[in-house]
């Protein structure tokens, strides 16, 4: 389906319609993945009320291509894959040794004017960082394979400390200044 800017927010309005009634369903998904492809950048936030509130990327085209989403369907059901959300220690109740468990929380901010670290009205708190990094040393403990990624900050160096930290160059698709939009990343993993 393709895209214009009166359609992403006719779109966008029905997404946020279906948010604000708790109707969490296929549709409601599919709008979400819909939407991501024609927001700025791919960006996804949400205003106080919870509502997604990023705008219109001003290029119109091609929504998804149908054959990969489907492809992608496919392999998450024939492996088993189990995509949770939620509260990240609740999610993890069940978790058991030779899991594998991929954690991409908020990233801590690179600098003091660099404080946008909210993607939903609840916010990522340091005390949730805490709690995080708490829950990674416990899957540890019980032979899970953990991966995390976040900026690559003394932060992260801190709560990680005795993990495999390595730093990666990365490129982002989010920046108002084109030339910006290259980073310090880590990956940390016991594995």
């Amino acid at each position: 389906m393709a895209c214009d800017k009166e359609r992403y927010y006719l779109v966008r309005d029905h997404y946020n319609e279906k948010i604000q009634t708790q109707e969490l369903d296929a549709e409601c998904a599919a709008l979400m993945i819909w939407i991501n492809k024609h927001c700025f950048n791919g960006l996804y936030r949400v205003d106080s009320k919870g509502l997604f509130n990023v705008h219109y990327n001003k290029v119109n085209g091609v929504s998804i291509e149908a054959e990969n989403l489907r492809n992608v369907g496919e392999y998450i059901q024939k492996c088993s894959v189990e995509i949770r959300e939620g509260d990240f220690e609740k999610a993890c109740e069940d978790v058991q040794a030779g899991d594998f468990v991929y954690f991409d929380s908020p990233y801590v901010p690179v600098s003091e004017t660099a404080n946008f670290t909210d993607y939903t009205k609840d916010g990522f708190t340091l005390e949730d960082r805490k709690r995080l990094s708490a829950l990674f040393r416990r899957l540890d403990s019980l032979g899970v394979k953990l991966l995390l990624s976040n900026h690559d900050v003394p932060l992260v160096h801190e709560l990680y400390e005795g993990y495999q930290i390595e730093s990666v160059c990365v490129r982002r698709g989010i920046n108002s200044v084109a030339s910006k939009r290259t980073g310090k990343e880590v990956i940390v993993k016991n594995f």
